[in-house]
């Protein structure tokens, strides 16, 4: 009988592995590549819709709407399997939009009293807050000196930045407070919400958009977002085909941002898609410096890419293991089998070589429980068990050569 070898049984599973792992990184690029494009317009696409259309409620209105509108659509066609929303799915997931809505209206209002340069700082700075969050919340560890170094420079930066900006009005900076304390809120608590409450990324962004858009209706009815709007419906400012285009790419923009960023946030760390927001606004700056005559100064331009720069060289902490990393918790192998088999179907598993180390312990430990059964149970069956009987020999052949072919 031909017995294989250790490394011949767990060469298909290593290259399983590879393949595996090579089809995650993959995957993960691309959806950094495409979060990245989509950031990186998003704010200036804003500024443009806000330039033709200053009503900064409306426009959130707009692109929240008809994103999940977009999703209700193409659910209805039948082109995209989505399940059931219930009202117990809505309620664990309520405080989500709700921190995103506010993200938006303050990132809309920022943007309506300063440039752009003033919210990708503010942007640049929420790492410092992010990381500390994911050490108290998500059990990461504390920023290494180097990071710490790169978080006091973005500080520093954003200080600095302040100082030589001397257009910035005082509607700028309360607005500007606001959002970094939205913003920040919403990357750590979205995030462990996330791995807290399972469901699919489309039920993601239909919810977080309805409820957005309910939740920025009343907005729109105030003052002065009240008085522009009613400008428009009037026909006193009458209305241009550049307004209309800018106010649909922005809803486009929206759409795609809100997809590929819960399908990120699925996939990384709070602290990891926050550097990837913060870094891909090198393009939103080269931009806006190149396109728009509401910019700011060219050294604070320099100040941003130099507070871009240093957030760059934050390295993301790695996670804490937790107390079931310690060996002398983890199960033995002299365990029920049933036990282990319950214990596979409570952690579902989805890592292939993890799924096969689970599954190897189950056959050992049914493979040992008859042993261990025969040494206690006394004379009867342990001969046929253990070494004795008609099949033993046979049994324990069979099963060295599935199991265990190193013996």
């Amino acid at each position: 009988m031909y017995c294989c070898t250790k490394y011949e049984s767990s060469y298909p599973a290593a290259m399983g592995s590879a393949l595996a792992a090579c089809g995650e990184y993959v995957s993960k690029g691309s959806l950094v590549l495409m979060y990245a494009l989509c950031s990186a317009s998003m704010l200036i696409v804003n500024k443009w819709a806000l330039l033709h259309f200053p009503v900064p409620a409306m426009v959130t209105l707009l692109q929240c709407g008809s994103t999940a509108l977009i999703v209700v659509l193409v659910r209805a066609t039948g082109l995209l399997k989505v399940e059931p929303v219930s009202w117990s799915v809505v309620r664990s997931f309520l405080s989500v939009p709700v921190l995103f809505a506010l993200a938006l209206y303050t990132s809309s209002q920022l943007l309506h009293y300063a440039d752009a340069g003033l919210q990708i700082l503010i942007r640049t700075t929420t790492p410092v807050v992010v990381c500390i969050a994911d050490h108290l919340i998500m059990g990461y560890e504390l920023p290494s000196a180097r990071s710490a170094a790169a978080l006091f420079g973005l500080l520093g930066g954003a200080a600095f930045y302040f100082r030589i900006e001397t257009h910035i009005t005082p509607a700028a900076v309360f607005w500007g407070a606001l959002y970094f304390i939205s913003i920040s809120v919403e990357m750590v608590w979205v995030k462990s919400v996330i791995n807290r409450v399972p469901m699919s990324t489309w039920i993601r962004v239909l919810i977080t958009n309805a409820v957005t858009a309910l939740f920025l209706t009343p907005f729109c009815l105030l003052q002065p977002e009240r008085g522009k709007l009613v400008e428009r419906l009037r026909g006193t400012v009458p209305p241009t085909l550049v307004g209309a285009a800018a106010v649909t790419t922005s809803c486009i923009a929206g759409f795609a941002l809100s997809f590929f960023g819960f399908k990120l946030r699925e996939s990384v760390s709070a602290t990891t898609f926050t550097f990837v927001g913060v870094v891909c606004k090198f393009a939103t700056v080269l931009v806006n410096q190149m396109i728009w005559v509401h910019h700011g100064s060219s050294v604070g331009a320099a100040v941003l890419c130099t507070s871009i720069l240093l957030s760059t060289m934050y390295v993301a902490p790695k996670k804490v293991e937790s107390a079931y990393a310690d060996t002398s918790e983890k199960p033995s192998l002299t365990d029920p089998a049933r036990g282990r088999l319950q214990q596979i179907e409570a952690a579902d598993v989805d890592d292939d070589d993890a799924h096969d180390e689970n599954s190897m312990l189950v056959v050992r430990s049914i493979v040992a429980e008859p042993v261990r059964g025969a040494a206690g149970k006394g004379a009867h069956g342990a001969a046929s068990a253990a070494d004795g009987g008609p099949n033993g020999d046979e049994r324990r052949a069979s099963d060295c050569c599935r199991c265990e072919p190193s013996r």
